[in-house]
Parts: C-alpha cells; sequence; structure tokens
C-alpha cells in the first residue's frame, strides 16, 4: 500500500510539474519596443512544446493589402542570447503565401517557437526582411502599457489614411485644374496671309 502511495504521488508530482510549465500564460506582455504601431503583442504563452507569441494586426492602408510572416523570423531569449527559429504560425500565412485584408481590416494571429526556459525575462522576436517587425518584450503583465498600444495603433492608422486621403485629394484638385486649363485655354489665331497690292510678277 505504501509503495502504492509513493507511486501514485510521485505521478501526481510530475503531473503538476508539467502542468504548471504549460500553463504560464503571460497575458497583456509589457512590449518596451514595437517597430510596427499597427500591430499588438497581447498574449505569450509558454509550454513543455512551444513558446506561442499572440498578436493582433490591423491593415492601415486606405487599400486594400496583404501580411504574411517570414520564415527568416526569430525569437532570441534576452537572459541567454540563445535564438530560436520559427516552426509555424496561425492566422497569418509563412511566406511566400499571403494574406489579404481589406483596409482597416485586423487578424488575430500568432507565432510558433521552440518552448524557451520558464524563467526568461525579456525576449526579442525579429522578422529578419527589411523593413521586417521587431519587437523587445518583457515576460510580464502590464494592462495599462498593453492598452496604450491600441492607442498608438488607432492613432497611427488614422494618421496615416488621414494622410493617404490628402493626396488622393491632391491628385483629384490637380486633375480637374488640368482639364479646366485645357478648356479654357485661348485658341491661337491663324495667320492669315495678305497680298501685297505692290506686289507684280514681271
Amino acid at each position: 500500500m505504501t509503495k502504492i502511495f509513493k507511486l501514485f504521488s510521485l505521478f501526481i508530482g510530475c503531473f503538476f510539474i508539467v502542468n504548471l510549465h504549460a500553463q504560464k500564460i503571460i497575458k497583456f506582455p509589457y512590449v518596451s519596443y514595437n517597430s510596427i504601431p499597427y500591430c499588438v503583442v497581447h498574449n505569450i504563452e509558454i509550454d513543455e512544446l512551444f513558446t506561442k507569441v499572440s498578436l493582433y494586426y490591423r491593415n492601415p492602408y486606405s487599400s486594400t493589402g496583404w501580411v504574411n510572416f517570414s520564415r527568416t523570423t526569430t525569437l532570441k531569449d534576452l537572459g541567454c542570447s540563445k535564438i530560436y527559429n520559427i516552426i509555424y504560425t496561425e492566422g497569418v500565412p509563412l511566406s511566400p503565401q499571403k494574406k489579404n485584408l481589406k483596409s482597416g481590416e485586423g487578424v488575430y494571429c500568432s507565432l510558433f517557437f521552440p518552448p524557451i526556459p520558464n524563467d526568461s525575462k525579456y525576449i526579442e522576436i525579429y522578422e529578419n526582411v527589411e523593413n521586417g517587425f521587431h519587437f523587445v518584450i518583457q515576460l510580464k503583465s502590464d494592462f495599462k502599457r498593453y492598452s496604450s498600444q491600441y492607442d498608438v495603433m488607432n492613432s497611427y492608422i488614422n494618421k496615416k489614411l488621414k494622410e493617404e486621403n490628402q493626396v488622393e485629394w491632391n491628385i483629384k484638385q490637380k486633375e480637374i485644374y488640368d482639364q479646366n486649363s485645357v478648356k479654357h485655354k485661348p485658341k491661337k489665331e491663324k495667320k492669315r496671309l495678305v497680298k501685297d497690292p505692290d506686289f507684280k510678277v514681271d
């Protein structure tokens, strides 16, 4: 009976440790640096099988656009400088596939990496392509900081849309001006040849 109890206790202890590791979820993580203001990091889960980084991305342009993640994307544990390569994604595909988004449309998506140590404090996520995204994240919850990401995103998108609308308005005004200029352009009078009365041919 004692042996069975010990085995049962050991099983429960192992299950508790594994389950504890699997349940490490950082909601509203503290993002100290974000290179793309129209993307919000809202959740990080550290599992014995993977590290999951959940994002919300919104198309900031006035026209339909597309989004994907580079296969060169990496996660770096800043405590030990170990680098992990991306495994797969959800919501938004890895390149060369693309996801189309209408103007202002958003999408929830996730990046998956190999598991990082449970005691990691800071991570860096970097898309190793030109104009790729770059995040530096402290693995602690901060709802106030998290909320401010949405304020920054909405402010940026509103500004971007206003700028694009202004550019479109300027182009239309120039087209109207050019059309009116052509319409009201004075016609040149053709010069008429007048015969000189004193002109004689011998």
